[in-house]
């Protein structure tokens, strides 16, 4: 199912190239030739492509005229259309399983505060490492707190990350840091699987089980 190539048969008219676009049907006439929009014939190798006499076949322009019978064109529709629909398939599949991996890993944490998953703004989105847009090329997932703790020497306010306090690095440019949230090919929306190694060393004292 490969398009082979053809050339227009006489002297091409200018305008007809400025108007054939898409892909356009045509018939295989005698001579190895193709017949399009009736009064436009087309060449090709017979010694190379053998089509019966007669065979409706799909004829589209780019630089050269390409052409491949119309059963054919049909059967790499499909196949594209089949090849779409097992990329979206393994898509789903795959942010599903995202999603429940990292609920299933931030459910091994009892927090006793409200929280949600929040990342860091880098100071400047000129930096080597950051996307340009306030926010590092690998993202790191942050406990983000939404309530107060004060506990095992653990003393951080609602706003403050906890891995670090509003007097630590995360002071800076608060108004930039936002909570994050995903959402899987399904539409659930769920909160990120942490990944801050300071974070999760902190919530060592929470876990509930081993992951």
């Amino acid at each position: 199912m490969n398009w082979s190539k053809a050339s227009y048969d006489g002297f091409i008219p200018p305008q007809y190239f400025n108007t054939f676009s898409g892909i356009r049907e045509g018939v295989v006439v005698e001579g190895a030739r193709i017949n399009i929009d009736e009064e436009h014939y087309l060449k090709y190798d017979g010694s190379e492509v053998y089509l019966p006499t007669g065979t409706t076949v799909m004829v589209m322009l780019n630089r050269w005229f390409w052409f491949m019978s119309k059963d054919d064109y049909e059967k790499l529709q499909l196949q594209k259309e089949q090849d779409r629909q097992q990329k979206e398939e393994e898509y789903r599949l795959k942010s599903i399983a995202l999603r429940m991996e990292a609920e299933q890993f931030n459910s091994g944490f009892n927090f006793p505060f409200e929280w949600e998953i929040g990342i860091k703004a880098v100071l400047s989105g000129l930096t080597e490492r950051s996307m340009g847009n306030g926010l590092y090329q690998n993202t790191v997932h942050h406990i983000y707190l939404k309530s107060p703790v004060n506990t095992d020497r653990i003393k951080r306010n609602a706003g403050d990350f906890l891995c670090t306090s509003k007097g630590g690095n995360n002071g800076h440019f608060a108004e930039l840091r936002t909570e994050e949230y995903f959402q899987d090919a399904e539409g659930m929306d769920y909160k990120p699987k942490i990944t801050c190694k300071s974070c999760l060393k902190i919530a060592e004292r929470w876990r509930v089980h081993e992951i």
